[in-house]
């Protein structure tokens, strides 16, 4: 009886010779002497080491070779060797650890899941180790490092920022590109009519850099010329012209090779066929009539629907009515998929607009990942339906919306607020999962001269602009860092872009009823555009051979003749 073991270390605890010695105890969590009573019997009460109540033990006196669980309160087998004092045991596992050289440090414990020291709390009532009121099971205290990855309910995984992000410039899109169309075709009417007439006045406003732009609409016209030319120092040059009328479309020019040679081609397309003639392989001009039936090898080694694909193609790249059609039925895709959004009236909102603080009416809508996997749905099918089943297979369409579809998965839903000032917008608000990106727009001369993108009321990307004389200037912030300037003179067309100081790109953009200019000049490549009305068409002659009616040996003579001139370059 007069040898005793610390039930935490099991260490053997020196008696004194008189036999009330067995009376002292040591709390084994603070090490602090215990009051015992003066019966001999006392050994056999014991503290629970995180709440501090007693436990009742048995009354036999090998007690103290009993241990118990200091988080559950079940006992456990006691070691078999218990005069190895450096030997301690894992309340959780069981599992012998290093005792500690100094005992009496009772500051000092080690987090039972982890084996990690941690500083012991100055009340010993409040244990690191919790437990699930539900399951019963151990779990994680909280801190502040170790914000848990799931949600309670369900127990689901917090959706990625990634797709959050990439919801934003969906719905962004959706929205923005799909106001133009709407408010064009009066489709809209109501708070979701609202919201497409303050997009379009928004974004409609043009700077006099987009107006020297418009000089493009020539491409809109039956008749006009595209003359490209792009210079690479010490490499070579591309020049190529593009002529365009309502019955032939064609595209010629040469692709010259510093110290290697040239090679000119000239192509055409009209109502009937494909031609292309390349003076390097010879004067023979390849025909391919996208109305007709093949019989050549190539219907041998094609599905028809693949013919049937390759000729769709060529009637769009002709039709500019086909051309015109696919873009309406995009904008369609658009339209209808905006139409299912459902708006409501907001809370009136404070945003400083063209410099003075302004009211504004509120419209919000929720985008869900329903939603942009519909648009994408609508989006696959008619991509497929276009490029056909060969393309289709070549270009991995499916795979590629796949992807997409994949990438919003998790996308949290989105509740998208508009806020409007006169007709035009003032803010575009996107709440989701507990983050706040704000699209402000500040005004100038144009409601988007100035604007801000702020994240959880942190600016992260902002333009700042003005007009001096007949110089505009823009500026481009990222985290207050200003990463590039961009400066137009719109009385003689100059321009210059500065990236940070470290590249700059200048030349013209010009454009009148007549036609439009833009030269590029940047390091050692130089581009030079000019587009004009009125075209004239070049003569393709010389023999023909129809490729898709040609004999497998034609075919096989027509691309040797490619090897041959692709080994001379």
């Amino acid at each position: 009886m007069e040898m005793k073991f610390d039930p935490m270390t099991g260490e053997p605890i020196q008696t004194e010779s008189e036999p009330k010695a067995p009376e002292m105890k040591f709390d084994p969590m603070t090490g602090q002497p215990i009051q015992t009573e003066s019966e001999p019997k006392a050994p056999e009460m014991k503290f629970d080491p995180m709440t501090g109540q007693p436990i009742q033990t048995e009354s036999e006196p090998k007690a103290p070779e009993m241990k118990f669980d200091p988080m559950t309160g079940q006992p456990i087998q006691a070691q078999s060797q218990p005069v190895q004092p450096e030997m301690k045991f894992d309340p959780m596992t069981g599992q012998p650890i290093q005792a500690q050289s100094q005992p009496v440090q009772p500051e000092m414990k080690f987090d039972p899941m982890t084996g990690q020291p941690v500083q012991a709390a100055s009340q010993p009532t409040q244990p690191q180790m919790k437990f699930d009121p539900m399951t019963g099971q151990p779990v994680q205290a909280q801190t502040g490092a170790t914000a848990p990855v799931y949600d309670i309910p369900g127990g689901k995984k917090k959706k990625s920022k990634f797709a959050a992000a990439m919801g934003i410039v969906v719905a962004l899109v959706l929205v923005c590109g799909v106001a133009f169309a709407g408010v064009k075709s009066g489709a809209f009417l109501g708070k979701s009519g609202k919201v497409a007439l303050a997009t379009s006045n928004t974004f409609s406003e043009t700077s006099h850099l987009t107006k020297s732009l418009q000089g493009l609409d020539i491409l809109a016209t039956k008749n006009y010329t595209m003359d490209v030319d792009v210079d690479i120092s010490g490499e070579g040059r591309i020049s190529a012209s593009y002529a365009n009328t309502s019955s032939e479309k064609q595209i010629s020019g040469s692709v010259r090779i510093q110290d290697a040679g040239s090679i000119d081609f000239i192509a055409g397309i009209d109502a009937e066929e494909v031609k292309a003639q390349i003076p390097t392989l010879g004067d023979d001009v390849y025909v391919y009539n996208y109305t007709k039936e093949k019989k050549g090898y190539l219907a041998d080694q094609l599905d028809q629907d693949d013919i049937d694909g390759i000729d769709e193609i060529c009637k769009t790249i002709y039709s500019s009515k086909e051309q015109k059609k696919q873009g309406k039925e995009i904008a369609k895709i658009f339209t209808d998929q905006y139409k299912e959004l459902k708006f409501k009236s907001a809370s009136k909102q404070t945003f400083e607009v063209n410099g003075k603080d302004r009211s504004c009416k509120g419209y919000q809508t929720t985008v869900t990942s329903d939603d942009v996997t519909s648009l994408l749905d609508k989006l696959e099918d008619y991509t497929r339906e276009q490029v056909g089943d060969m393309l289709d297979d070549q270009l991995d369409v499916r795979d590629m919306f796949d992807e997409y579809r994949d990438m919003f998965d998790d996308m949290p839903d989105m509740d998208m607020t508009f806020y409007i000032y006169k007709n035009k917008l003032a803010c575009i608000e996107l709440e989701a999962e507990g983050d706040d990106v704000q699209l402000i727009f500040h005004g100038g001369d144009t409601r988007t001269q100035n604007m801000e993108l702020l994240y959880n009321d942190k600016t992260q990307f902002e333009i700042k602009g003005e007009t001096s004389g007949k110089v505009e200037e823009s500026r481009i912030y990222v985290d207050g860092t200003k990463i590039a300037t961009l400066s137009y003179d719109y009385g003689n067309g100059e321009y210059e872009l500065d990236l940070g100081g470290s590249y700059t790109v200048d030349g013209t953009l010009m454009s009148d009823r007549k036609g439009f200019t833009f030269t590029c000049d940047a390091d050692e490549i130089s581009v030079e555009v000019n587009l004009s009305k009125g075209a004239n068409l070049e003569k393709i002659s010389g023999d023909t051979i129809d490729i898709g009616n040609a004999s497998e040996s034609e075919l096989e003579d027509l691309w040797m003749k490619y090897l041959d001139m692709s080994y001379e370059l």
